[in-house]
This record gives C-alpha cells, sequence and structure tokens, in this order.
C-alpha cells in the first residue's frame, strides 16, 4: 500500500514546465491536495482519497480496480498520473524505506467526479518486495500517452529499478 510519497521542486518544475505554479514541496499524505495530471497531462490539485463507506480509500489493486463496482466507471473515463520523486512503505517492524529514482516517478492512478484520486497498486517488484508485497503502478514517461488511450491495454512494467533508502530506523532512544 502507499500511503505517503514525496514530490520535490525539480519535479513540480518539470511537469509544470516551470509556469508558476503553487503546488506543495513535501512529503504528501492522505487528505491532501497534490499535484495530479489528467488525460491532458494538465496540471490539476485533487485530494488524494475517495471517501467511501465511511473511511477514505487511497490505494485500488490494478488487477482488480476495472471489475470493482466503485472504481469502474473512474477506470474508464477517469485516469491520472501522479508524479513524484519518491514514495515510502514500511517493513513489518515499522521501518520507514524511501524509494526513488534519479528522475521523476509517474504513478497511476484514477479519480472520481469529484477530484478525489487512488493511486493504483501492483505486486512488488524486486526493489520492494523484501520491505512490502505491494508497490504503486509505475509507469515510464514515454508510457504516459498509452496509459490515457482507452483502447490500449498495458501491462505493469517491472523494469523499473528503484533505489532505497532507510532514513529513520533508530534501535534505541539514546
Amino acid at each position: 500500500m502507499c500511503g505517503r510519497y514525496y514530490i520535490d521542486l525539480y519535479t513540480i518544475r518539470k511537469v509544470t514546465r516551470n509556469k508558476k505554479i503553487d503546488f506543495p514541496v513535501s512529503d504528501i499524505y492522505p487528505g491532501q491536495f497534490p499535484l495530479v495530471l489528467n488525460k491532458d497531462l494538465k496540471c490539476m490539485q485533487m485530494e488524494w482519497g475517495m471517501a467511501a463507506f465511511g473511511k477514505r480509500i487511497i490505494n485500488a489493486r490494478e488487477e482488480t480496480v476495472d471489475q470493482k463496482p466503485f472504481f469502474k466507471e473512474d477506470w474508464q473515463k477517469r485516469k491520472c498520473v501522479i508524479p513524484a520523486k519518491g514514495f515510502y512503505e514500511w517493513d513489518p517492524h515499522s521501518n520507514k524505506y524511501y524509494f526513488y529514482t534519479d528522475d521523476i516517478l509517474y504513478m497511476a492512478g484514477v479519480y472520481n467526479e469529484k477530484n478525489q484520486f487512488v493511486i493504483l497498486t501492483t505486486k512488488a517488484n524486486d526493489s520492494i518486495k523484501e520491505i512490502h508485497n505491494r508497490m504503486p503502478w509505475i509507469l515510464k514517461e514515454e508510457e504516459l500517452k498509452n496509459w490515457f488511450n482507452q483502447n490500449t491495454k498495458m501491462n505493469v512494467s517491472d523494469s523499473i529499478e528503484l533505489k532505497s533508502i532507510c532514513p529513520y530506523k533508530q534501535e534505541t532512544l539514546f
């Protein structure tokens, strides 16, 4: 599950083509309104998480998103891309790991008519599977146009190797 990610100034400037658009440069949490790209690759602010059943849904499995009644229309009509520098996952011992590449990560997502989005997750690749069993569906930059094309069937690319650091591992208080 992807429950937090990071966006830096470089990513924002590259995605917005250096336009003066005010988006937060920070860790992004569910409930915030970060930068998201729609099918026209237009920058928008959307809320991370869809309200449903008295809670906030922040992720959807790519394997079943097209079959779930809750997401089916969004999958067909409202795909999006969430740009990031990296994302966080926690291991079973609550150690936080940061996964990133040297360039922009484009995470696949869908959004609803209220401009609330979820990040699509997939089975973890070799870069992550020792830490967590799921990861965001990461698109390559050259795959973005196909992602929005309804007639193109896309497969999850497992060739994206991610770097990781565990910045917050603390053994003792002193």
